[in-house]
């Protein structure tokens, strides 16, 4: 597959503001839910919205991409979806630091394909 990754890293810092402004927003309205999974990992409702977020400004851009996000599809079904174009979303990277009101956090898209 031969890909203009441009256009690409273009979207995914676009789509990486935009889910900041999100994130930011939540917590400086007060708006921040704090949860865990497993019982052990912290989860915030921003994570939640962040990743849905995400997830829906690349399955409507990219509908033939493949996305592996930590919350709602932690899992591929086979290693052959690694060779399809692939998203790789952590909507927020450092919940804890974001949750207790540090900066030190992230919006994380990566894009892979061909393995």
């Amino acid at each position: 597959m031969d890909l203009d990754l441009h256009p690409i890293a273009a979207f995914a810092r676009d789509l990486s503001l935009r889910a900041g402004d999100l994130i930011r927003s939540e917590r400086d309205n007060h708006r921040l839910e704090v949860s865990h999974k497993r019982d052990v990992e912290l989860l915030t409702s921003a994570d939640l919205k962040s990743e849905k977020l995400i997830n829906a400004a690349i399955e409507k851009t990219f509908p033939d991409h493949l996305i592996l996000a930590e919350e709602f599809s932690p899992e591929l079904a086979s290693d052959a979806d690694l060779e399809q174009p692939l998203w790789i979303i952590d909507p927020i990277d450092g919940t804890v630091n974001y949750a207790y009101g540090h900066h030190q956090v992230a919006i994380s898209i990566a894009f892979a394909y061909g393995g």
